[in-house]
C-alpha cells in the first residue's frame, strides 16, 4: 500500500503547492492570472525538454518487451484521443451547445492527463518497464495536440470564419521542440538498447528521482493554473465528460487489449498498463485551446476540476487493485 500514499501524497501535495502560490499571489496581487500562466507554460518546457529526454533514454535503453507490443501500443493512444474527442463531440450535440462550447468539449475529451498522472501511476504501481509503456501509449501525444487538437478547436472559434478547413502543418511540428526533444530520448535509448551496451547503474539509480522531480515540477505548474470556477453550471458537461474519461475509454480500450492479446504478454502487463492510461483524466492543456480561441473556458474549466478530482479520490486508489491482481 506504500506505492498507493506515496503517488497519493505527491499528486496532492504538488497540485497544493502551486494553487497556494497562485492563491496568495493574486491575493497580494504580486502577479496576474497571465503571468501565472506563463510561469507554468516555462515549467512545463523545462521538463518536457531536459528531463523528459533523459528519464526517457534510461527507460528505453534497458526496456525488454516485446517488438509486436512496441508497435501497437502507441496507436491505442492515438484511439483513446480520438475517440474522447468524438464521444465529447457528439455529447456537445445532443446537448445543443454552441460552436464555442463544442470546442471546449472536444478538447476536455481529446486531451489526456498521461504526463503528470499516467507516467507516475504506472511508474509507481507497475515500476520501470510499466513507465516505459505509459510513454509509448503517449508517443503521438504532441503530435496530435499541436497539429490537429489545437487546430480542429480553432474551427469553433467565434473568429474563424465557418467552412475553414482543418490543415496538417508537419513543417511546424518538425520544428517544436516540445515534439523533438522526447522523441529525441525515445530514439536514444532504444539505439543504445539494440547496441547490446549494458546500463550503467547509476543511470538507473537516477530514474526513480527523475520520475519524481519532473511529476512534482507538472502538477506544480498544474496547481498554478487551477481556477475553481462554478461547476454548477456546466455539471452535465462535466459529468459527461467524466464518463468519457473513466468509463467509455477504459471500457474501450481494454476490450481491444484483449482482444490483441495484451493480457497474454509479459505477463499482462501490457494490459495492467491500459488499464491505467485509458483512466487518466482530462489534462491541463484541454484549457489552453479556450483560452486562445476564446471557446467556453468555464465549461472547459469544469470538466477538468470535476475529472481530476474524481480520479484522485476514487480512480487512483482502484487503480492499486492492477498492481495487487
Amino acid at each position: 500500500m506504500s506505492e498507493l500514499w506515496i503517488t497519493f501524497s505527491l499528486i496532492l501535495v504538488s497540485l497544493s503547492a502551486g494553487y497556494l502560490y497562485r492563491f496568495t499571489a493574486l491575493k497580494r496581487e504580486a502577479a496576474r492570472a497571465e503571468e501565472l500562466r506563463r510561469k507554468a507554460a516555462t515549467i512545463q518546457k523545462g521538463v518536457i525538454t531536459m528531463i523528459y529526454p533523459v528519464t526517457l533514454t534510461i527507460t528505453f535503453w534497458n526496456m525488454k518487451i516485446s517488438s509486436g507490443t512496441l508497435a501497437l501500443f502507441p496507436l491505442f493512444g492515438v484511439c483513446s484521443h480520438f475517440m474522447g474527442g468524438l464521444f465529447a463531440v457528439l455529447i456537445s450535440r445532443c446537448l445543443h451547445h454552441s460552436r464555442s462550447q463544442t470546442g471546449a468539449m472536444l478538447t476536455a475529451g481529446a486531451f489526456t492527463n498521461l504526463g503528470s498522472f499516467g507516467g507516475l501511476v504506472s511508474y509507481m504501481y507497475l515500476g520501470e518497464a510499466g513507465y516505459a509503456l505509459a510513454t509509448l501509449f503517449r508517443l503521438f501525444e504532441s503530435v496530435i495536440y499541436y497539429s490537429i487538437g489545437f487546430p480542429l478547436a480553432r474551427l469553433y472559434s467565434s473568429d474563424t470564419p465557418p467552412g475553414t478547413k482543418w490543415r496538417f502543418d508537419l513543417r511546424a511540428l518538425t520544428q517544436d521542440p516540445l515534439f523533438l526533444f522526447p522523441i529525441g530520448g525515445i530514439l536514444l535509448g532504444t539505439l543504445l538498447n539494440w547496441s547490446g551496451l549494458p546500463r550503467p547503474e547509476l543511470l538507473g539509480a537516477l530514474l526513480s528521482p527523475l520520475v519524481m522531480a519532473s511529476t512534482t515540477l507538472m502538477l506544480i505548474s498544474v496547481g498554478l493554473n487551477m481556477r475553481f470556477s462554478a461547476i454548477g453550471s456546466f455539471l452535465r458537461e462535466a459529468i459527461a465528460v467524466a464518463g468519457i474519461k473513466h468509463l467509455l475509454l477504459p471500457a474501450l480500450l481494454v476490450t481491444l487489449g484483449l482482444l490483441a492479446g495484451y493480457g497474454r504478454l509479459n505477463g499482462g502487463l501490457p494490459l495492467r498498463v491500459l488499464i491505467i492510461v485509458s483512466s487518466m483524466p482530462v489534462a491541463i492543456n484541454s484549457l489552453i485551446p479556450p483560452t486562445l480561441y476564446k471557446l467556453d473556458l468555464d465549461l472547459a474549466n469544469s470538466c477538468w476540476i470535476l475529472s481530476n478530482g474524481i480520479f484522485v479520490v476514487a480512480i487512483l486508489p482502484l487503480l492499486y487493485l492492477v498492481k495487487v491482481f
